[in-house]
């Protein structure tokens, strides 16, 4: 049985989530200070779910098929 790999960061910029959670830690900032800086959500937005669970819990790494983040929710 083949499993799905987890999603541990935005895709389309290459950049962790364990990065954007330090960075967020760091300045304080949310969701729009993350994507200023780093372009994330900006792209496909498929990463926005699981950037704001991020901010909201610590987690950087998710199944795909976890309900309360899965891009076919939003």
């Amino acid at each position: 049985m083949e499993r799905d790999m987890p999603v541990d960061r935005c895709v389309c910029l290459d950049v962790s989530f364990a990065e954007l959670k330090e960075f967020a830690e760091r300045t304080g900032c949310g969701l729009e200070g993350l994507s200023e800086r780093f372009g994330c959500g900006r792209e496909c937005r498929l990463c926005v779910p699981y950037l704001e669970r991020m901010l909201q819990t610590g987690q950087t790494t998710f199944e795909p098929s976890d309900s309360q983040t899965s891009p076919e929710n939003l």
